[in-house]
């Protein structure tokens, strides 16, 4: 998807859903095709809304940036960079959505950590 796609999808139907997964390891079993994975995962669906205010949008993708980045960018994002942005593939600015929560599910397959498979004793 490129050129607006999604936000052309959610301006008709805002319903979302965002998952959240984390794999612990794998379950070792005596039983061949017994293992299993030991995981947490949560599932949140909800609404997404453009965020329109600079400000906000701003203060949202520094915290990515801090996140999928640290330390790299010694200057902090700003909103007019934000605001007058564009990508170099399409010409379109950034978008930020936000998501209000209408439900929420969590699942979890946890084990002791004695039965995780341990690669490195293999």
């Amino acid at each position: 998807m490129g050129s607006g796609k999604k936000e052309n999808i959610l301006s008709q139907n805002s319903s979302v859903c965002f998952t959240i997964y984390e794999e612990h390891g794998t379950v070792t079993d005596p039983v061949l095709c017994h293992a299993d994975t030991a995981y947490m995962s949560v599932m949140l669906f909800g609404k997404a809304e453009k965020v329109t205010d600079p400000e906000e949008a701003t203060v949202t993708l520094q915290k990515l940036v801090e996140k999928y980045m640290p330390k790299y960018y010694s200057n902090l994002l700003t909103s007019t960079l934000i605001e007058k942005y564009r990508s170099s593939l399409d010409g379109n600015a950034v978008s930020v959505f936000r998501i209000t929560p209408q439900k929420m599910t969590a699942k979890e397959n946890s084990v002791e950590s004695g039965k995780l498979l341990n690669i490195t004793t293999l």
